[in-house]
């Protein structure tokens, strides 16, 4: 799954804050011409991959939010209050606000002075993900190596234990939606995916038969096993098909809540 994305950042000061405009009318009652500098980012935010609401990522979703912030006189964004949220509930407001509290501006200068000021920032999230409405699933082949000796499923199932598989709700970033759609989820989640405890039989198997046929490789050969590869894989940790899953899991949510005008 590929997770990179996109963004356009535009940025506008709007008011100027009390102590700017002390400074605006200090400098006509001078009868000095006022020269104003507007903060600029010193870096453009951009929206990484680890950046996006993990369950709008899941889901292929888009979204927009616009924000209005303060920029300190030391040109630190502050105070970020959501605007507009599109889609809501689905975790893009407080990404962006995270991403801009780390970014740095040039502060909003009067006649070289560093005042406080607001500004506004839109940021677009666009997922590049395959929607698994439209994905052709790929195509099923079976496993024609090896199959694992019962010492080799037995270290494989070790391994998975060891390194354990996340639960659902925490695969799926549901922390991070609003408590009301949890459980909603949560119950399609546990209809429609395998118990964990499947799942992870599925790897072991996997991985046991990699396993197999990397040592029957070598014995064959003589030589260093060839890279197992992806087609080799797949057959080998053959389980659910998450492609139907994963459509079925967007059908409903959509149907259920705002998806934005991005359902692609």
């Amino acid at each position: 799954m590929n997770r990179a994305v996109s963004a356009a950042i535009l940025a506008t000061v709007i008011v100027g804050s009390s102590t700017a405009a002390l400074a605006d009318d200090k400098a006509r009652r001078k009868g000095n011409p006022v020269v104003i500098e507007s903060p600029a980012w010193v870096v453009p935010p951009q929206v990484d991959g680890d950046d996006y609401p993990i369950f709008a990522a899941y889901l292929g979703v888009n979204g927009s939010v616009s924000l209005e912030c303060m920029v300190t006189p030391q040109g630190s964004p502050a105070n970020c209050l959501v605007q507009e949220e599109r889609p809501t509930g689905l975790g893009f407001g407080d990404a962006a606000k995270r991403i801009i509290l780390r970014h740095r501006l040039t502060p909003r200068r009067v006649n070289g002075v560093a005042t406080p000021a607001k500004f506004v920032v839109r940021l677009p999230f666009t997922a590049d993900y395959d929607d698994p409405e439209n994905a052709a699933a790929p195509p099923i082949t079976p496993w024609d190596g090896p199959e694992p000796s019962a010492p080799q499923l037995a270290n494989a199932r070790e391994v998975i234990e060891a390194v354990g598989i996340p639960p659902v709700a925490e695969r799926l970033g549901l922390d991070e939606l609003p408590e009301s759609r949890r459980a909603a989820i949560q119950a399609w989640a546990a209809e429609l995916f395998p118990p964990d405890a499947d799942l992870a039989e599925v790897m072991a198997l996997g991985m046991a038969r990699l396993w197999a046929k990397e040592a029957l490789d070598r014995f064959v050969l003589g030589t260093e096993a060839p890279q197992i590869t992806e087609a080799e894989a797949n057959a080998a940790y053959a389980g659910p098909d998450f492609t139907a899953i994963d459509a079925e899991m967007k059908r409903r949510y959509c149907a259920a809540y705002d998806c934005g005008d991005a359902r692609r």
